[in-house]
C-alpha cells in the first residue's frame, strides 16, 4: 500500500521531526535530558528514532512533486 502526501503535509511533518531532534540534541548539549529520562539509553534511543524519522521524512520529500510542478494529466 503506497500513501500520498500532500507537499504541505510532508513540509510540516519533516518541520516537526527536524524541532524534535533539534530539541533532543539541546537537551543533550544541556544534561537537561537527565530530567527526563531514566537512562542514557533512553535518552539515546528516543535520539536515534527522531533521527530515523526525520530521514523518513526527507525519503518522502524527495518522492513527493513540488507544488510548483505543474500536475500530469491523468
Amino acid at each position: 500500500m503506497e500513501f500520498k502526501f500532500s507537499p504541505a503535509t510532508v513540509r510540516r511533518g519533516r518541520r516537526l521531526a527536524e524541532r524534535q531532534r533539534a530539541h533532543l540534541f539541546e537537551l543533550e548539549l544541556t544534561g537537561r535530558w537527565r530530567l527526563y529520562f531514566k537512562s542514557e539509553e533512553d535518552f539515546h534511543a528516543k535520539l536515534e528514532a527522531a533521527a530515523r524519522s526525520v530521514a523518513q521524512w526527507e525519503a518522502l520529500a524527495a518522492q513527493t512533486p513540488s507544488e510548483m510542478t505543474p500536475a500530469e494529466p491523468d
